[in-house]
């Protein structure tokens, strides 16, 4: 077996482990949020009595439960993801036409490669959103318990006792909510002193923003429909953060704080999915062989894998987003083994020398997304 086999056979397995690591990172994480969540109390925050911020009823109900919020915001993310990156596939024609010669192996070669990539990519936006949303949910609870902020409706929860706080509380002394004589749950009553930050916006601001720079790259040739689908899912996002405001769950400054951590995870998460992207993209394109021949396997790559031929012809497959890139497509010693080859033979002139040396040493620069039809890498 060739060393190009024994590298491919590392790379399967340095693929699996990676995967492998990657799940299990994002299960920790879902593991120690909701330990948290479960197992530690809030930081006992002093209280008065004559707050008013904390003197509002006890909601009945929320006008967005969470038990409906997270599954939406998880089924939008996977529908537009999986519609973009998997169903958004070229037709026939578009195949055959990058095949050169449109033989039918080539053909399906193609296909397959095409597929291959687009689960990829699909599996990697998931991947980073699954991660980003494990991240606002653990920086949200764990903000929740070290500062253990009151909810606006505390002091109806709280229901201080009499004895202590006597008939006239003191404006001027802070209470501990060890005088509290809750009438709800032990649960209940801990979720009363867990108001900043707003969860519901935090988690709902991470989705919205994700998805909407998710849509930026790919709806690049339709600005119309791109700003459209954006505003419509920050509108819906900030919606949700109003509502917390008017079920008197949370304070303003609670859904400004749920904002800005949603947001700044969201960037975080594209940020990393595209730079995934990029190299996943870097490493697809590298030549390598399992024939032996390092000729020949640049031959096949360029032929069946690359799609580049020497008319400078570069398939929309290979352009993805991200900084530019160089790759050079064969070898340098290959290169200089031909140019010495043509001028012992003789056979040769300069220019069509140089011409031939520029069309092997072709070079694939990875640019922005095509605008026109909105593919990454696929």
């Amino acid at each position: 077996m060739s060393p190009g086999c024994y590298r491919n056979a590392n790379s399967r397995h340095r693929l699996v482990l990676t995967v492998i690591s990657r799940i299990c990172f994002l299960l920790s994480i879902c593991l120690i949020f909701g330990s948290l969540h479960l197992f530690v109390a809030p930081f006992p925050r002093r209280f008065f009595c004559t707050d008013q911020s904390l003197r509002y009823p006890i909601p009945p109900g929320s006008t967005v439960p969470y038990a409906v919020c997270a599954p939406l915001g998880v089924a939008l993310a996977t529908i537009l993801i999986f519609w973009f990156e998997v169903l958004r596939g070229p037709n026939s024609n578009d195949i055959n036409n990058n095949i050169n010669g449109d033989n039918t192996a080539s053909a399906q070669n193609y296909r397959h490669q095409r597929r291959r990539h687009r689960w990829s990519n699909c599996l990697i936006w998931l991947y980073y959103f699954c991660l980003g949303c494990s991240a606002t949910e653990l920086l949200t609870v764990s903000a929740k318990l070290a500062l253990g902020r009151h909810r606006p409706y505390f002091l109806e929860a709280c229901k201080p006792d009499p004895d202590i706080l006597g008939d006239l509380c003191n404006s001027s002394v802070s209470y501990p909510v060890s005088i509290c004589r809750p009438t709800m749950s032990k649960w209940e009553f801990k979720d009363a002193q867990m108001s900043f930050p707003s969860g519901h916006t935090s988690y709902s601001l991470f989705v919205v923003v994700f998805l909407a720079g998710y849509l930026h790259m790919k709806l690049g040739g339709c600005p119309a429909a791109r700003f459209g689908a954006q505003l419509f899912l920050i509108l819906i996002g900030l919606c949700v953060g109003y509502s917390r405001v008017s079920d008197y769950k949370h304070h303003w400054s609670d859904v400004l704080g749920g904002v800005a951590l949603g947001a700044g995870v969201a960037a975080a998460a594209v940020h990393s999915a595209m730079s995934t992207l990029t190299a996943a993209a870097a490493q697809s394109l590298s030549v390598s062989g399992c024939n032996g021949d390092a000729a020949a396997g640049s031959a096949e790559i360029d032929e069946e894998q690359l799609d580049v031929e020497c008319s400078g012809e570069v398939d929309d497959d290979l352009v993805v987003s991200g900084p530019p890139r160089r790759i050079r497509l064969r070898d340098q010693a290959v290169i200089d083994a031909e140019d010495q080859a043509d001028r012992d033979n003789g056979n040769v002139d300069d220019e069509a020398r140089m011409v031939a040396r520029n069309a092997t040493s072709l070079v694939v620069t990875k640019q922005q997304v095509d605008r026109s039809n909105g593919n990454g890498l696929v």
